[in-house]
């Protein structure tokens, strides 16, 4: 049997995409913090990693079980190795699910299959724990039993797709059902792949060779353009400044004549992360 997915508050001060990316870096922290589990007792192995598809194993580690007596009467949590991603509707039971990234093309969507190789059924004395907490935005969407849909989001200049395996489905009446194996396929998108590879000059791109399963092709996609400013950008301007050094300057007005310009008159300005970066893409081009 395989299944198949085709994929696919605002604030006066920060736009969504602001709002996304913090977000994402503190997932990105939790998950760098973790990261030392996974390269222990990894419950994902990479078979095949080529430009035009991801292919993986699963082997659920260290199931477990555990009774917890709450004031509503007994029930059954379960974990396994990995398993730190919370899924589940509040008031629905508590799954926990193991997460990883693959880095995927600059554009378009990727196909994600999953075929079951060992299922298990186990009965439980208890009902399963339920999951209090409200449902996040962040939460992983499923719309198969196995595996979630792929969440897209940009490391810098690494296009990234989120995954996260649920490897327990409760049936009802005491009885789970556990998937013990599997094999995982990501079919990539038609795209251009330059085959360029280097090794990371920066703690953060060493970060990301860490956390993708497919990092030496994902630097392949990256699109000339990006990788060109982002080189520009960390290059070491010299101090003091040549005499014929290209120099930007603005000048932030007082508010004297209506605000214009500035926050409430008070002589501040904000400048967004968007207006920078285009700022300074005009200034490398």
């Amino acid at each position: 049997m395989s299944i198949h997915c085709a994929l696919c508050i605002h604030t006066p001060y920060l736009y969504v995409e602001e709002i996304n990316m913090i977000h994402f870096i503190v997932r990105i922290a939790v998950l760098s913090l973790i990261f030392v589990c996974w390269t222990v007792n990894a419950s994902v192995t990479v078979i095949e990693s080529t430009p035009s598809r991801l292919v993986l194993s699963w082997d659920m580690e260290s199931f477990d079980t555990v009774t917890v007596t709450p004031a509503r009467g007994a029930v059954t949590a379960v974990s396994f190795n990995g398993g730190y991603v919370v899924t589940g509707d509040s008031g629905a039971s508590l799954l926990p699910g193991f997460s990883f990234y693959a880095g995927v093309p600059a554009q378009g969507n990727v196909r994600v299959t999953l075929e079951p190789q060992e299922i298990s059924v186990l009965r439980t004395n208890n009902p399963l724990q339920k999951r209090m907490s409200a449902k996040s935005h962040l939460d992983p969407t499923f719309s198969s039993r196995w595996i979630s849909d792929p969440s897209y989001s940009y490391l810098r200049d690494y296009r990234a797709a989120l995954l996260v395996i649920r490897p327990v489905n409760d049936l009802g009446g005491g009885r789970i059902q556990l998937l013990k194996k599997a094999r995982i396929v990501i079919d990539f998108p038609p795209s251009t792949h330059s085959g360029a590879r280097w090794e990371p000059k920066s703690d953060y791109e060493r970060m990301v060779k860490r956390l993708f399963l497919n990092f030496n092709v994902s630097q392949g996609w990256q699109q000339r353009d990006r990788r060109t400013l982002r080189k520009a950008l960390d290059a070491q301007e010299p101090f003091p400044f040549a005499i014929n050094q290209p120099l930007a300057s603005f000048r932030v007005s007082g508010g004297e004549r209506g605000n214009e310009a500035s926050t409430r008159g008070n002589k501040l300005i904000k400048i967004r992360a968007r207006v920078s970066v285009s700022f300074l893409a005009i200034m490398y081009q």
